[in-house]
């Protein structure tokens, strides 16, 4: 018999690439979505128009036949989801996640414990069909055959898996989300309050203002919900903040007192830090650069 899926969030990005790739595992592959009719209509086998948080008696049907439950949806909306989610899906299944956020969707879990394994995943990437070398965080809550079925296509996709807690997961994504997303938008936020044209700014920029002000329009083109959440749910994000705003007092202090000696520290601390992955980080920077430079 087929493993059966159910992609609920299925029209989302990460929805119709993860139905994809499920469908060519030769899986029956069923969607949910909030929409009236599916984006891909051809990856699914039934597709209902349904809340996963307020179930219709079809949804609840179909979710009650799943091997694999993966919610492509909002954190808010998994942590909504998972009283009814907990007790609707078969003992011998897997719910999966790939909200950005963990520790509420672990507040939940405890609330209302699963009877079938459940698995938070968070693709730390934009929505991409290839897996490749693509860094994936796996936290999982509860395990069972299905749950090591799902990891195991996630390395026969050849995604780099981390394995944390949802703590670990979430302080460790304020740094590499909250803090970066905040620093981009404060250096566009300040270019906008020195009311400089774009158009100068363009004329003159360097590869690498290029290069971050490419990065920064990637985040204000996206949802501004997405990125509220990242910085307002994530209870790390704040510290996080905060230690950036350290580090650039830090560095504007140096500079204020005139005191270079402070400022070479800071240089040789960050070079250490960054210690033996400086050279393939270089080699990152020079390719990323060139792409910026041709103006690609």
């Amino acid at each position: 018999m087929k493993t059966r899926c159910v992609v609920v969030g299925c029209n989302g990005k990460f929805g119709a690439i993860f139905a994809e790739k499920l469908g060519e595992e030769g899986l029956d592959v069923d969607g949910i979505d909030l929409a009236p009719a599916p984006a891909h209509p051809g990856l699914f086998k039934h597709y209902l128009r349904a809340d996963s948080s307020r179930p219709d008696q079809a949804a609840l049907d179909l979710l009650a036949v799943a091997d694999c439950v993966l919610l492509c949806v909002p954190e808010s909306e998994v942590v909504d989801s998972i009283p009814i989610l907990c007790d609707s899906v078969k003992s011998d299944a897997v719910i999966v996640d790939i909200a950005s956020i963990k520790t509420r969707i672990e507040q939940a879990l405890r609330r209302t414990p699963p009877r079938s394994a459940y698995l938070s995943i968070h693709p730390m990437f934009g929505p991409l069909r290839s897996f490749e070398s693509r860094n994936i965080c796996v936290v999982p809550f509860s395990e069972n055959e299905q749950s090591a079925w799902f990891i195991g296509l996630l390395e026969k996709w050849n995604a780099k898996l981390t394995t944390l807690s949802a703590g670990e997961h979430d302080r460790s994504a304020a740094y590499i989300q909250s803090m970066t997303h905040a620093a981009l938008l404060q250096m566009a936020g300040a270019l906008r309050r020195a009311e400089l044209p774009l158009e100068t700014i363009e004329a003159l920029s360097t590869p690498v203002q290029r290069t971050l002000l490419a990065l920064c329009a990637r985040i204000v083109s996206a949802d501004p919900a997405l990125y509220w959440d990242m910085q307002s749910v994530n209870p790390f994000a704040s510290q996080a903040r905060a230690d950036y705003g350290k580090a650039w007092d830090a560095l504007s202090d140096a500079v204020d007192r005139s005191d270079y000696e402070a400022f070479r520290r800071q240089f040789e601390e960050i070079a250490e830090y960054l210690g033996p992955a400086m050279t393939s980080l270089a080699d990152l920077s020079d390719a990323i650069v060139e792409i910026a430079r041709d103006g690609r």
